[in-house]
C-alpha cells in the first residue's frame, strides 16, 4: 500500500472537471411539523463482548476495540480478528471489503493480516477526523475539508468554490441520482458526482450550525440547534419533540437520537423510547452498526440495543446502479428463530416484483424493470416476535434495448389491454398493432388521455414507449 503515497491529489473536481453547479433548489421556508408519538418499549439487549474495553469505534456491521493495548476487529458475524498493538482507535470504516482505521498515528488499512499505513497523510488537506464507507468509496473528513477516495484516486470536495466542511452522509438517492448529503456552513447539500464532475441537486439552509447528518433508507435526517429535520419524498419536515435533539446516529429504518431523555429510536412517525432504567448511561460513546443496532461500551462489556431484529441486505449499497445481474444476501439477526425470508422489487407506480431466494441468496436481474429508482424490500418472519424489514433504494438502468417482451408487452397487459383488445374500436393486441399506431399512442399517453379511466402513465413509462420506437420496435 505504500504506492498510495504516489497518487495525485485531485483538487475540487479532478482533472478537467467543473465546479459544482448552482443548486437545483434552495429551500429556507419553515418545514411542515408532524406530531410524533413517543412509544415506550423494552429493548432487546445483547452482550457482544464480556469484559472491559478501553475504547471502541464502529466498523461496518462490527466494531474495533482496544483492550490492554491490543486492538481487535469484531466483525458483524462475530468473528474476532487481532489487529495488534497500537494507538487508540478514533474511527473505522469497511470499504472494498477491507478495514480502514483512523487513530492518533494517522490512517491505516488492513492488507492481509496486517495494518499498514495508507500512505495518504501527505495528500490530505488536513488531519483526518472521521471516515464513512459507501460501497467501494471512502469519504474522509479532515480539519481542512472533505475528500473522497475512489478507485485509488483522491478528490477534494468543494462547494461554491470552498472546501466542503462536513459531516458527510453518503448512500442517498435523490431525483434518481445517488447523492451524498454534506453539511457546509449553515446548509446541507445533496451532492452527486464521481470526483471529476460534481453537481449540487438540492440545498437546505437551516439557519445555523449543523451537528449531524444521517442517511436512513430514502430519508436524510439532520440535527441542528437542538432540532431534528427530515427530508423524504414529501419534502422537508420536522417532528414535534419535547426535548432538544441530541446526538444523531444513523440506523436501519430510522436513527438513534441521544438526548437528555436517553436514547430513542426515530422511526417513521414515532420516537421509540426504552422503558425506564432499561438502558444505562455508558461511560464511553454510543455508536450504531450497519444493522441499525445501538452499541454501547459500559464498564464491564460491549452490548447492543435494538428495538427490533435488524435485517441486512448484503452485496448492494443504497443508491447503487443496477444494470446487470448480481448476487445479494439477506442476513437475518436471529437465524435460529427464522420462519421465512422474502425479497422483492418495489416501485411507486409498478407492480411489486418478487425475487427468488435460495436459502438467503438471491440473484437480482433488472431485465424488464422500468428504469429509475426502485426499492429492494426484504422481510424476515420469526417464530417468537414481529417481522423485520429492510429497504434499500437502488437505481435501475436499462439493460440492452427496450423490447416488446420485457417492457412494452407487460405495460400493455397492465394498462391498455382492458380497453384495446377484442371488439375495441382500436385493437392493440400485439407489437404489430402498437407499431402501426405508435404516434397516436405516444400523443395520448403523453397528454394523459390514455389509459382511459386508469392512472396516468409516469414520465418514465412514456419514455419507455418512446425508447421502444426509437430503438426500432425490438421484439
Amino acid at each position: 500500500m505504500s504506492t498510495m503515497a504516489s497518487l495525485a491529489l485531485l483538487i475540487g473536481c479532478g482533472g478537467g472537471g467543473t465546479t459544482p453547479t448552482s443548486p437545483t433548489s434552495t429551500t429556507t421556508e419553515t418545514p411542515v411539523a408532524r406530531v410524533f408519538e413517543v412509544v415506550e418499549v423494552e429493548p432487546a439487549v445483547e452482550i457482544l463482548h464480556e469484559g472491559p474495553v478501553d475504547a471502541a469505534v464502529p466498523a461496518g456491521s462490527g466494531w474495533v476495540g482496544l483492550v490492554d493495548g491490543e486492538r481487535t476487529w469484531t466483525t458483524g458475524s462475530g468473528e474476532v480478528i487481532a489487529l495488534g498493538a497500537g494507538a487508540i482507535p478514533r474511527g473505522a470504516a469497511e470499504a472494498w471489503g477491507t478495514l480502514w482505521l483512523l487513530d492518533d498515528d494517522g490512517l491505516s488499512v488492513r492488507v492481509g493480516d496486517q495494518l499498514v499505513d495508507a500512505g495518504l497523510s501527505g495528500l490530505l488537506p488536513g488531519a483526518p477526523t472521521a471516515l464513512h464507507a459507501d460501497g467501494d468509496d471512502l469519504w474522509i473528513e479532515t480539519d481542512g475539508g472533505l475528500v473522497l477516495w475512489s478507485k485509488e484516486q483522491l478528490f477534494a470536495v468543494a462547494i461554491d468554490g470552498a472546501p466542503a466542511e462536513g459531516p458527510a452522509a453518503p448512500g442517498a438517492v435523490l431525483y434518481d441520482e445517488k447523492v451524498t448529503w454534506i453539511a457546509h456552513g449553515n446548509a446541507v447539500h445533496a451532492l452527486a458526482g464521481n470526483g471529476f464532475a460534481w453537481k449540487v441537486f438540492e440545498t437546505r439552509d437551516l439557519g445555523g450550525p449543523i451537528d449531524a447528518v444521517q442517511v436512513v433508507g430514502d430519508r436524510v435526517l439532520v440535527s441542528a440547534g437542538g432540532e431534528l429535520w427530515i427530508r423524504d419524498g414529501s419534502g422537508w419536515w420536522t417532528p414535534t419533540i419535547d426535548e432538544p435533539v441530541g446526538a444523531l446516529l444513523g440506523g436501519l429504518g430510522g436513527a438513534w437520537e441521544i438526548g437528555s431523555a436517553g436514547p430513542r429510536f426515530v422511526a417513521q412517525d414515532a420516537l421509540w423510547a426504552g422503558t425506564a432504567g432499561s438502558i444505562p448511561e455508558p461511560p464511553g460513546r454510543w455508536w450504531v452498526d450497519e444493522l441499525g443496532r445501538l452499541l454501547m461500551r459500559t464498564e464491564t462489556d460491549v452490548r447492543s440495543i435494538a428495538l427490533h431484529r435488524p435485517l441486512r441486505l448484503a452485496g448492494i449499497a443504497p443508491g447503487e446502479v443496477v444494470d446487470t445481474v448480481r448476487q445479494v444476501t439477506l442476513v437475518p439477526t436471529a437465524p435460529d428463530h427464522l420462519d421465512a425470508l422474502s425479497l422483492s422489487w418495489v416501485h411507486p407506480t409498478e407492480p411489486e416484483v418478487p425475487v427468488t431466494l435460495v436459502d438467503d441468496q438471491a440473484t437480482l436481474d433488472p431485465t424488464g424493470l422500468l428504469p429509475g429508482t426502485w426499492t429492494l424490500r426484504g422481510e424476515a418472519t420469526y417464530d417468537d416476535r414481529d417481522p423485520s424489514t429492510v429497504e434499500v433504494p437502488v437505481i435501475v438502468e436499462l439493460v440492452g434495448g427496450v423490447t416488446w417482451t420485457d417492457h412494452i408487452g407487460p405495460l400493455h397487459d397492465r394498462s391498455c389491454a382492458v380497453c384495446h383488445e377484442g371488439d375495441a374500436d382500436t385493437v392493440l393486441d400485439g407489437p404489430d398493432a402498437w407499431e402501426q399506431h405508435i404516434d397516436a399512442i405516444l400523443l395520448n399517453i403523453g397528454n394523459g388521455n390514455m389509459p382511459l379511466g386508469g392512472p396516468r402513465l409516469s414520465a418514465a413509462q412514456v419514455d419507455l414507449v418512446q425508447g421502444w420506437k426509437d430503438g426500432g420496435f425490438l421484439p
